[in-house]
């Protein structure tokens, strides 16, 4: 299969999930923070106002003003609310463009490891479109090599899974599995040069 069939489309706006999550979370929650100093400054700036109306205008006036503040308070609290929304939106698309990437370049390195080499292709508007072109630099270099070479290609492989092998024995357990796993994938490897 080519990296190209799905490179226009993805299903779901959460790609990476718990990458696009932290992300979201961390811009949402700065901007949450900074933000709450605002509402806090504009009351300060209220209750000033009104102690100056209080002293010089009169009762009536500060009855007028006070019901202007709560006004507009809620008001305030209703557009913070609405910039806190758009932001959390904006952060995963922001993220999707991050992680969409970074997901589909993990998926081709894991079909790589199991001997499925293939060109990459990011969506017109993803970040990281260099990348790709790295990427596929490498896979043509690659692929051009172990044509030029089969047999060349084939020793690298056994030379490389013999010394593999050599160090099998004296690794602890969980590196003999990882071990025994990357012989295999280059046993098949070796197998489709």
């Amino acid at each position: 299969m080519d990296g190209n069939t799905n490179a226009k489309r993805r299903s779901s706006l959460l790609v990476d999930r718990k990458f696009q999550l932290k992300f979201t979370f961390f811009v949402v929650s700065w901007i949450l923070a900074l933000s709450l100093a605002y509402p806090l400054i504009i009351y300060d700036l209220f209750e000033y106002f009104m102690r100056y109306v209080a002293d010089s205008a009169g009762q009536e006036s500060s009855v007028v003003l006070e019901t202007f503040r709560s006004e507009f308070l809620w008001l305030l609290s209703a557009i913070h609310s609405v910039f806190i929304l758009l932001t959390l939106l904006i952060s995963l698309f922001v993220s999707h463009k991050i992680a969409g990437p970074l997901y589909k370049l993990k998926k081709s390195l894991d079909g790589a490891r199991k001997g499925r080499l293939e060109r990459i292709t990011f969506r017109k508007h993803d970040n990281f479109q260099d990348l790709a072109t790295s990427y596929n630099e490498a896979v043509d270099l690659l692929f051009s090599h172990s044509k030029r070479d089969p047999a060349g290609s084939v020793q690298a492989v056994s030379a490389a899974i013999a010394r593999l092998e050599k160090v099998l024995p004296g690794t602890s357990a969980t590196e003999k599995d990882e071990l025994q796993r990357a012989i295999t994938d280059l046993k098949l490897a070796r197998e489709k040069i």
